[in-house]
């Protein structure tokens, strides 16, 4: 079949429509976008539905030889249109979680205090102190857990120290000193309880919940910055930091001894994690460090965050995901119901974001570069037989019987035009001859 630049420049044209159209759908679009506060942003619930806003004025209080402030409010928000659903009394809260059932709000504020709410009309049900009696210190707490059934609520934070509560009277129910600073803790089922350490290389430690003995420990590969459970309770997913880059990581939790799994890595540290609903994909929290971004080009705005999701197989190897860009400061990043909605919690926005298709970052260069290839070879084909149609044009004969008044004598020589007297007889002998056209001049017209 020949070549025909034309065809292919208009089916160039339409892939290129097409690709446009495809990536009209595949950016991810902001449905919502409500305030944050103006403070440090804090976690989204486990479906997206609510999220917490620090509010109201700076408020100050004395703890031993040092001066805290934080904001004298706690706001739980709907992220359907905003709304508020409960304010709360809550002093400079640092970190917040909500329990599966969305009954119960705990906060830890900046003096170790672990303050447990129920939503329904906002009553204070416990104000816990997170301290070591024996060393009589109140440790910070940089993270908190529900079990599953709302039952105990497990507060950890600097130096290891890891507290378990009992949620219907506030008992404390066990005390755990664990090597290393405590980042993030999740139970994963009623009878394990997860939590991530740094120092070193970081580790992983599982916990039976019945007699709060070590199940298993395994190294995590770089300073653990987020832990997140999948809803069956058979997969953990990690988050690392390493230097200024980042790896997500998943364990098989029902293996007899777990192992840790790489999935993906990133050019910054993971800050948060979360798996849809069926545990099928999960969305990564990164925090951009330096100029580099996880596409792997410069960023010309260092400080901002991209969000990654990608597909889950226990046992895959390391892939790229699909990335989008995000804003600065992320804290948590959460899937709605429907599975197509994102919650992102930042220091500037809460927002909802329909994630569109996501296709991943390779698969669209890809085809661009492959669309802007089929464009220039159609172009540079199509210039070229407009060329070649410009030099094969046939050359009149008064500007060939001019030609030697115009080229002169050349090594000698001087050109004469050849006027054609014949043309070649066909070898049908019984085909007409067609006269020449110095025949028909010279015998004038048959």
């Amino acid at each position: 079949m020949p070549f025909r630049p034309l065809y292919w420049l208009i089916a160039a044209i339409a892939v290129t429509l097409g690709l446009l159209a495809l990536a009209a759908l595949a950016v991810p679009a902001v449905r919502r976008s409500y305030p944050s506060g103006g403070f440090d942003p804090l976690p989204i619930s486990p479906d997206g539905r609510l999220y917490a806003v620090a509010e109201g004025q700076i408020a100050q209080r004395r703890i031993g030889n040092h001066t805290l402030g934080g904001a004298s409010m706690l706001t739980v928000r709907s992220s359907a249109d905003g709304g508020v659903v409960r304010s709360l009394a809550a002093w400079a809260t640092q970190t917040v979680v909500f329990s599966p059932d969305l009954a119960l709000l705990a906060t830890a504020s900046a003096d170790a205090h672990v303050q447990i709410w129920r939503l329904r009309d906002g009553a204070l049900l416990h104000d816990l102190v997170h301290d070591d009696v024996r060393n009589n210190l109140n440790r910070a707490v940089n993270t908190l857990a529900f079990a599953p059934d709302a039952t105990l609520i497990v507060s950890a934070g600097d130096g290891g120290l890891v507290q378990v509560w009992r949620v219907s009277d506030g008992r404390l129910v066990q005390t755990l000193e664990l090597p290393g600073r405590a980042r993030a803790a999740a139970f994963a089922g009623p009878n394990l309880l997860v939590v991530a350490l740094d120092g070193g290389d970081g580790q992983i430690v599982g916990l039976d919940v019945h007699t709060w003995q070590q199940r298993w420990s395994i190294p995590a590969g770089g300073q653990p910055q987020a832990l997140a459970v999948s809803p069956s309770g058979a997969l953990l997913a990690l988050g690392v930091r390493r230097e200024r880059s980042g790896a997500v990581s998943l364990v098989d939790l029902a293996a007899a001894t777990p192992q840790i799994q790489q999935i993906s890595t990133t050019s910054s540290p993971v800050v948060a994690l979360s798996f849809s609903a069926d545990s099928a994909e999960l969305a990564s929290a990164t925090t951009a460090v330096g100029e580099s971004s996880p596409l792997g080009s410069a960023s010309l705005l260092p400080e901002r965050q991209w969000v990654e999701i990608f597909p889950v197989q226990p046992g895959s190897t390391t892939r790229s995901g699909a990335h989008m860009l995000a804003q600065s400061r992320l804290a948590d990043v959460r899937f709605a119901v429907d599975g197509r909605t994102l919650v992102v919690s930042g220091d500037t926005a809460i927002q909802v974001i329909d994630r569109g298709l996501l296709l991943p970052t390779w698969w669209m260069l890809l085809a661009v570069v492959g669309t802007a290839s089929l464009v220039g070879l159609a172009t540079a084909r199509l210039r070229t037989r407009r060329k070649i149609g410009k030099s094969s044009a046939p050359i009149a004969h008064d500007k060939i019987a001019e030609a030697p008044d115009r080229l002169g004598p050349h090594n000698g020589y001087h050109w004469q035009p050849r006027e054609c007297s014949s043309i070649a007889q066909p070898e049908n002998q019984n085909a007409r001859a067609v006269p020449s056209r110095s025949d028909s001049l010279a015998g004038g017209a048959p």
